[in-house]
C-alpha cells in the first residue's frame, strides 16, 4: 500500500511536545485478563478523546466550520491520542439528514452530503491515520446529554424501540466491519433513571427481576448480535448510574459472558461532582469500590469512557486544595497512572459547542482540549497532566 503524503505527515507528527503517541498497528484487538492486547499480544493502553457532535442536532462532529477535517485529525495524533470515541444518536442513523453548510464551512467538499456519508469519510480519515475508533451509542433522540428527564436514560424509549436500537447497531457494525480500526463499540452511554410525564420514572437494573430494563441482559444480547457480524470487535458495556457503578461485578454470577471469549470490556465515567475528593485516599477508595477491583482481580479490562475538567485556568487541572476541580483531576490522573491497563477517553476534544439543549452552536466549549479556532490547545496544563497516562 502506498503511504499518502497526509499519512506520512501524521506519522511524523507523533513526536510532539506532549510525548510520543502510541498508534496501534497490529489489529484486531482482543482481551487478556484485565488488559486489551493487539494481534501480537502486546498490551494496548487506549489513550483517547471524545469528539462529539454526531450525537447532537448538527448530526456531525464539531469543528468542521473552522478547520479542515484532515487538519483536526492531524492534531489528534500530534497530541498523542491513539483513539477516538465517536458518540452517535439513533436519530442520526434513522433520518440521515443533509448537514447544514454552516457547520461545514471549512470543508466545502463535505457540503451537501448526508450525515452517514460524512461519518464514512470521518471514519476513513481516522482509520487511515491508525487511530482506533470506539462507536458510542450516546443518545436515542439527538441532543446534548444527559439528565434523568431527557428521555435517553435507557437503551430504548417510546420513539426508539429496543428493535430499533438493535437494528441501528447492526447497521453500523456491518457498515464498518471491514475497517479494523473500528475496533470497539460502546453499547450505550450513561444508563440512568429515565423519567417521563406520562410514565413516571424507570431505572435500569443489572440482572434483576425486571427483565424489560435489565441492562446486563440487553447488553449481552446486543453484544452477541454484533459479534456475529464482526467477531473481531470489542464489546464495551458501561455500568449503571451514569456509568459510575460497576460494584455489582464483585459477585461472579453478575459477570457478562459473551458468545466469544476475550471480547468484553467494562466502562466507567467520572467527573468532579460525582464523589467527594476530600483526600486522595478517600477518592481512591470510592473508585476501588465502584470499579477498581475489576482491574485488580483481572475480571476484565476497564475503559474510562469519559472524564474531563474545565479549561480556563490552571486550577482546573492541579490544586492542593481538597474538594476542588484541580484536586479531583490530578487525583484521577494519579489513580489511572497506577493502573496501566486502564484505557481512557477524555471529554472532550471539541473547542466549540454543538447544537443542543442548553448549548450555543459555536460558543467556547468549557471542557474542550482545543481552543475556539480548533488550531491549538486551550489550556496546555490539561495535556501536561494527560501525558502522564498516555
Amino acid at each position: 500500500m502506498v503511504l499518502s503524503c497526509f499519512s506520512l505527515l501524521l506519522v511524523l507528527s507523533c513526536l510532539s511536545p506532549f510525548g510520543t503517541c502510541s498508534l496501534v498497528e497490529h489489529l484486531p484487538l482482543h482481551t487478556s485478563g484485565n488488559a486489551i492486547v493487539d494481534a501480537k499480544n502486546n498490551t494496548v493502553r487506549i489513550a483517547g478523546v471524545n469528539w462529539y457532535g454526531t450525537d447532537q442536532l448538527d448530526f456531525v462532529v464539531g469543528g468542521l466550520h473552522v478547520q479542515p477535517l484532515q487538519g483536526i485529525v492531524k492534531q489528534i495524533v500530534s497530541l498523542g491520542f491513539n483513539a477516538i470515541r465517536l458518540p452517535w444518536s439513533n436519530q442520526m442513523v434513522e433520518t440521515n439528514p443533509i448537514i447544514q453548510n454552516k457547520v461545514l464551512a471549512a470543508n466545502p467538499s463535505l457540503q451537501g452530503k448526508r450525515a452517514l456519508d460524512i461519518l464514512d469519510i470521518l471514519v476513513d480519515t481516522l482509520a487511515a491515520s491508525n487511530i482506533l475508533i470506539m462507536l458510542d451509542n450516546h443518545m436515542s433522540r439527538a441532543d446534548w446529554c444527559c439528565n434523568n428527564n431527557d428521555g435517553n436514560g435507557l437503551w430504548y424509549n417510546a420513539n426508539y424501540t429496543l428493535a430499533q436500537w438493535q437494528a441501528d447497531w447492526r447497521f453500523l457494525v456491518m457498515r464498518y466491519k471491514n475497517i479494523p480500526q473500528v475496533a470497539l463499540v460502546d453499547l450505550r452511554n450513561e444508563l440512568r433513571q429515565s423519567c417521563t410525564t406520562n410514565d413516571g420514572c424507570v431505572s435500569p437494573n443489572w440482572g434483576g427481576t425486571d427483565k424489560t430494563n435489565d441492562w446486563r441482559a440487553a447488553a449481552t444480547t446486543m453484544g452477541n448480535m454484533l459479534l456475529e457480524i464482526n467477531p473481531n470487535i470489542l464489546i464495551v458495556v458501561e455500568g449503571l448510574n451514569y456509568a459510575l457503578d460497576l460494584s455489582f461485578l464483585s459477585t461472579p454470577s453478575q459477570h457478562i459472558t459473551l458468545s466469544l471469549p476475550n471480547r468484553l470490556v467494562y466502562s466507567c465515567h467520572n467527573y468532579e461532582w460525582d464523589q467527594s475528593s476530600s483526600s486522595y485516599e478517600n477518592f481512591a477508595s470510592t473508585l476501588d469500590h465502584n470499579w477498581g477491583f475489576i482491574v485488580e482481580q483481572k475480571i476484565a479490562p476497564v475503559i474510562m469512557g469519559e472524564f474531563g475538567t474545565c479549561n480556563d485556568n490552571q486550577n482546573c487541572v492541579t490544586s492542593s486544595t481538597p474538594n476542588t476541580q484541580g484536586f479531583w483531576f490530578q487525583s484521577l490522573v494519579s489513580y489511572i497512572a497506577q493502573k496501566p491497563t486502564v484505557g481512557w477517553f477524555y471529554w472532550a476534544l471539541d473547542g466549540t459547542e454543538s447544537t443542543g439543549t442548553g448549548r450555543t452552536w459555536g460558543a467556547p466549549e468549557g471542557y474542550g482540549i482545543l481552543n475556539l479556532a480548533w488550531n491549538q490547545t486551550k489550556l496546555e496544563g490539561t495535556m501536561t497532566e494527560l501525558k502522564k497516562i498516555q
